[in-house]
């Protein structure tokens, strides 16, 4: 799950516990959107810095190439293939 306030959090007990998944992502980052590939890869749309990626299943987050400061969701799309939505509705396409 993303927070506005805080970060990315994971639950492993139908949300009864959430514990931050944030190594790599900027302190206090508002995470607007979490989208996941497959078990282990996702992308998180951060509002200030941009696409962060991971490939431990969010244990640590990397800034990606793709920095706009204002993308506000991603959606995985299947074939490596993801869509970014900024602030002001402008959608991107990225397949790597």
């Amino acid at each position: 799950a993303s927070s506005l306030e805080d970060g990315v959090y994971v639950t492993q007990n139908g949300g009864n516990q959430w514990s931050a998944l944030n190594v790599g992502l900027p302190a206090n980052s508002p995470v607007s959107s979490v989208a996941a590939k497959n078990d282990s890869e996702l992308v998180a749309a951060q509002l200030h810095t941009g696409i962060y990626t991971s490939s431990n299943a969010g244990t640590n987050w990397v800034l990606s190439n793709f920095t706009s400061l204002n993308t506000f969701t991603i959606q995985y799309a299947g074939e490596n293939t993801f869509y970014a939505e900024d602030i002001l509705n402008r959608i991107q396409v990225s397949s790597d």
